[in-house]
């Protein structure tokens, strides 16, 4: 693989990828967080689950991608904002801290952003981060305001989300610089940029093996996997043989 996808950084997302497909779970559809689970409280994030809403304890990423895809605007935006935090809040209490912090400045016409995120969003990944950095849903936090940019996405080009776990790992593979991440420059329009490319030279090389999984064509995907390698998600026996001795 060529620059600029590093080669540390390619070298592991190939094993995380064997892991993946030998663990032979394909959870990608199913990731999710739950609703008042052991992160998640309505009471700390300030937002609360309506009855008429009919959603399951467990909102997953197929869920949550229907949601957006059916987006008009006669819709509760509540909903899909509940919808978009839950699922990306999952593993992290700051961001539930966060996500609280934005309910409480009761944001205006939120319908009207998530329509414009959209339509910026059909225009590609960067312009709708571009879009969500001079808007207020900024105020969301990186890691909800990017997954929340990843719904808005269309199917056949969603942004890849991002978090500080995300830079943390692409700075320890040489694909970004440790000093850009420090001084937290990867969060910029240009970082982004550089990312999202990253993500799609990996997944289009991927496509190109034959071996990704059913589900997986997205570059959310790559990052997905960078997910599971922070937490530890791949270390299960199938998938264990495939990354272990080799540094997160």
């Amino acid at each position: 693989m060529a620059e600029p996808v590093s080669r540390a950084a390619w070298s592991r997302l190939v094993a995380l990828l064997n892991a993946y497909v030998a663990d032979k779970r394909n959870l990608y559809g199913v990731d999710g967080g739950f609703r008042d689970g052991f992160i998640w409280r309505d009471e700390i994030s300030g937002m609360s689950n309506v009855e008429d809403w009919n959603l399951p304890k467990l909102v997953t990423r197929s869920l949550a991608r229907t949601a957006f895809n059916e987006m008009t605007p006669k819709d509760d935006f509540s909903r899909l904002l509940y919808i978009a935090c839950v699922f990306s809040c999952k593993n992290s209490l700051e961001d539930i801290a966060q996500v609280s912090k934005f309910v409480s400045l009761q944001v205006p016409d939120m319908g009207s952003l998530f329509l414009q995120l959209s339509e910026h969003a059909q225009r590609g990944p960067v312009e709708g981060f571009e879009f969500i950095q001079g808007s207020e849903l900024s105020k969301l936090g990186l890691r909800v305001s990017s997954t929340l940019l990843y719904l808005c996405s269309p199917q056949d080009n969603r942004a890849p989300a991002i978090d500080a776990h995300t830079a943390w790992w692409l700075a320890k593979h040489d694909q970004i610089s440790s000093d850009a991440f420090r001084s937290e420059q990867w969060k910029d329009v240009g970082g982004y940029r550089e990312y999202a490319e990253f993500c799609r030279l990996s997944i289009e090389q991927f496509a190109r093996s034959g071996h990704l999984p059913d589900g997986c064509l997205e570059t959310e995907f790559i990052h997905y996997l960078i997910q599971c390698d922070v937490e530890g998600l791949l270390q299960t026996p199938h998938g264990r043989p495939w990354i272990s001795g080799l540094s997160v």
